[in-house]
């Protein structure tokens, strides 16, 4: 049985993975609270230490005891006033991208726009072994109008961080920057 560990410092709670009590949910270990800022952000009170930790995980607290992990407030983009959370959007988009047998990677950002400040984008590593549209056309049916990407970009390979994640700002600027140097 596989468990998700969710980790700050030490561990601080779990999360059921597979097998009949699947859990959609992370579950605190013994003697630790959860409450959230303003910004929905978690916040963990750990007995040994006076001061809580504030993170910047977005989560849906349940109870004291129990969150879902939404994404990270670092990630979030405020497009035409409205706030998306990547991660959340991602996980659809995954599985759609499933359903056409796409194995690229890929992740959402903002990139600057005129009209709504920011707009969602779209970013694969590679290129695709299926049609531009197939693909829009999967998304427009699936996704609301605010979690539609306006804009599909590929590129070569991402920038990873030294421990193989994908740079999501450092790969962004790489994006900005080629565009710029098109012009």
């Amino acid at each position: 049985r596989a468990l998700s560990v969710f980790a700050l410092a030490n561990n601080i709670a779990l999360k059921k993975l597979n097998g009949p009590t699947k859990e959609n949910y992370f579950k605190s270990l013994k003697g630790i609270e959860l409450s959230l800022d303003e910004r929905n952000c978690l916040v963990i009170k750990v007995p040994h230490l006076q001061e809580k930790i504030v993170t910047n995980d977005l989560v849906d607290l349940i109870d004291v005891n129990k969150f879902i992990w939404l994404g990270r407030w670092d990630n979030v983009i405020n497009s035409g006033g409205i706030k998306i959370i990547p991660e959340k959007v991602e996980s659809k988009i995954k599985l759609m991208v499933e359903e056409l047998n796409i194995h690229n990677r890929f992740f959402l950002a903002g990139s600057e726009d005129e009209r709504l400040g920011s707009k969602l984008i779209l970013i694969f590593e590679g290129e695709l072994n299926v049609s531009k549209n197939d693909l829009l056309d999967k998304l427009a049916n699936k996704l609301s109008k605010y979690e539609l990407p306006k804009e599909l970009c590929f590129i070569p390979q991402f920038i990873e961080t030294n421990t193989q994640k994908v740079n999501r700002g450092e790969t962004l600027k790489l994006i900005v920057n080629n565009r710029q140097s098109l012009l």
